[in-house]
């Protein structure tokens, strides 16, 4: 296994990010943490099948679809993002909705795929915002 910022840190330095505008970091063997920043032309991206525990986006302005299904996520922190419209966060280690509280704008979401994680079957009223 790599430590997944370590790894994203060395293949795409700072001065680089920008002209990302697809990330596809599936099955790399990636552990642990990692914060995707300033990636300003970054759309989507793809880190499915790696060993992510926290996953952070800050900074991505023309994000709008995170696939990271197949990890150990327990934590989700999107700051930055506002067109944010598809999330898959299946098959994953979340026990908590905690990871909705990003959304500046509900109605922007409209896909959202959470199955196979630890979630609370009991209450579903965080989604009541959603619309699409």
């Amino acid at each position: 296994m790599v430590n997944a910022q370590v790894w994203l840190d060395k293949k795409y330095p700072k001065e680089e990010r920008k002209k990302i505008r697809f990330l596809d970091i599936t099955n790399k063997n990636l552990e642990g943490e990692l914060k995707l920043e300033d990636f300003v032309g970054l759309e989507r991206i793809d880190c499915n099948h790696n060993q992510l525990t926290s996953l952070q986006f800050t900074n991505c302005p023309r994000l709008t679809r995170i696939y990271c299904y197949g990890n150990k996520l327990t934590s989700l922190k999107i700051t930055g993002c506002p067109k944010v419209s598809y999330l898959n966060i299946s098959c994953n280690s979340f026990d908590s909705f905690d990871f909705l509280d990003f959304l500046v704008d509900p109605k922007k979401l409209v896909y959202l795929s959470i199955h196979t994680n630890n979630l609370p079957e009991s209450d579903v009223s965080v989604f009541s915002r959603f619309t699409n």
